[in-house]
């Protein structure tokens, strides 16, 4: 793919975050996307998985002390390099919805691979600093995916 396609899918990636922070807080006015994933490919996620094969997923919500909230988003923001080197983790979105409120949305192929995330590296660093940087203890729900539609 050139340059020009790699651009286009990245905005492509763009825009289908900020449709996926709006439902998730249609109140809030603003929406900042922190970390998506790369190397979309149309009807494929990441790692070339049809979007089809995804029947797993995690959402977080985290809400930050007012004094850690930009702490947070640098911890959101690096985490994605960690979320790429985990095989079975196919999407993952960071969003923030508001000054101290953020959501992780993430989705897997099967049940194995979910479990290897929440068993990982962001998982670890994210309990090993959640009293420090959170004003409540993270909201974790496991997910099946019903239906999706994503570059």
């Amino acid at each position: 793919m050139d340059a020009a396609g790699q651009r286009l899918d990245c905005v492509r990636i763009e825009n289908h975050a900020l449709r996926v922070a709006e439902e998730v807080s249609k109140a809030s006015p603003k929406t900042d996307v922190y970390a998506s994933f790369p190397g979309a490919q149309p009807a494929t996620y990441g790692r070339g998985m049809p979007t089809a094969a995804l029947t797993h997923a995690f959402v977080a919500k985290l809400v930050a002390k007012t004094e850690t909230a930009d702490e947070v988003a640098d911890f959101l923001t690096g985490a994605l390099e960690l979320a790429n080197d985990e095989v079975g983790t196919i999407v993952w979105f960071a969003l923030r919805t508001d000054d101290k409120t953020f959501w992780i949305v993430d989705a897997f192929p099967n049940a194995d691979a979910r479990q290897a995330h929440i068993e990982g590296p962001i998982a670890e660093a994210l309990v090993a600093n959640a009293d420090r940087l959170l004003a409540e203890p993270p909201e974790i729900l496991a997910a099946d995916i019903l239906a999706s539609k994503v570059p």
